[in-house]
């Protein structure tokens, strides 16, 4: 199975890249993003669908190679199961990879085989990407005054 046909993907981020939205902005211009992220989801994971869990605002990057800059390309409504796979070497430090390897087969309905192979090509990109410095783009959803842009939403 192709990377690009999961709907579940784990994605490190490498140690020189922990700048965030919730680290840059203050927390009110954080929970605004955050609240409008839930409202565009209708109270729903954007992954799996369920209405029966936490729910957590997940931060989704692009890495640009060409310019050097970390890019937020969306914010999406995730379940914490899903974020739990999505920051699986986090989740599995907390003794929690197990629930997480299982709910990334079930959503990807894929085998142990296919975890393994995608964790070990996620390993790979987030070694590549902690060899560099990024800059962090988050035009996305703040303006030049550093206002939150209110129809970000993706």
């Amino acid at each position: 199975m192709k990377d690009k046909n999961l709907k579940l993907k784990i994605k490190m981020i490498p140690y020189n890249c922990q700048d965030n939205l919730r680290t840059i902005l203050s927390q009110k211009k954080w929970d605004i993003i955050r609240k409008a992220t839930y409202r565009r989801a209708r109270g729903k994971c954007e992954i799996c669908g369920t209405t029966k869990r936490i729910l957590h605002a997940h931060e989704d990057w692009k890495w640009d190679k060409s310019t050097g800059y970390q890019i937020l390309k969306n914010v999406k409504c995730v379940c914490d199961l899903c974020h739990s796979v999505i920051h699986y070497k986090f989740t599995e430090s907390s003794g929690k990879g197990k629930e997480a390897r299982k709910h990334f087969m079930k959503i990807n309905n894929c085998s142990a085989e296919v975890f393994k192979e995608h964790l070990r090509k996620a390993e790979y990109k987030c070694e590549l990407r902690g060899n560099r410095n990024w800059g962090l783009d988050v035009s996305l959803v703040i303006n030049k005054k550093g206002k939150v842009k209110l129809r970000w939403q993706m």
